[in-house]
């Protein structure tokens, strides 16, 4: 259970900062995305930013952040985009989903390699 902080003016400042960068980061999604995945994008990154202050109370945003979190709007459209059409929404969303639960979870303010992130990493068994 998370440990509730006395509410101050500076956590209008810091929640300012994650509406805007939850909006940002929806619309990095790819063009000709479907429109509901904006909203599906804005609502999970938002959600996924609050959680980690709450479980974790990180109240830190750097665009390194931004990017990593656009990434996963990305990584996500693109698994979606492989689903089958009537699967392609659901997809989308529990993709991010688990990306940005992963994000709250593991990643305590330290970014993986791109490589690591993308899943390039060797397979074994191939050269």
């Amino acid at each position: 259970m998370a440990i509730q902080q006395a509410y101050s003016t500076n956590d209008d400042v810091w929640l300012g900062r994650v509406v805007a960068v939850a909006g940002q980061v929806a619309a990095g999604l790819p063009a000709g995305s479907p429109p509901g995945w904006s909203r599906i994008a804005y609502r999970t990154v938002l959600s996924g930013v609050l959680r980690d202050w709450v479980d974790n109370g990180d109240t830190t945003l750097e665009g390194e952040d931004v990017a990593t979190l656009t990434r996963f709007v990305q990584q996500a459209a693109s698994a979606a985009g492989s689903a089958p059409s009537e699967f392609r929404d659901e997809t989308f969303e529990v993709v991010l989903g688990a990306l940005m639960d992963d994000w709250v979870i593991n990643w305590g303010g330290e970014s993986l390699e791109d490589d690591e992130v993308a899943g390039d990493d060797d397979v074994e068994g191939e050269d």
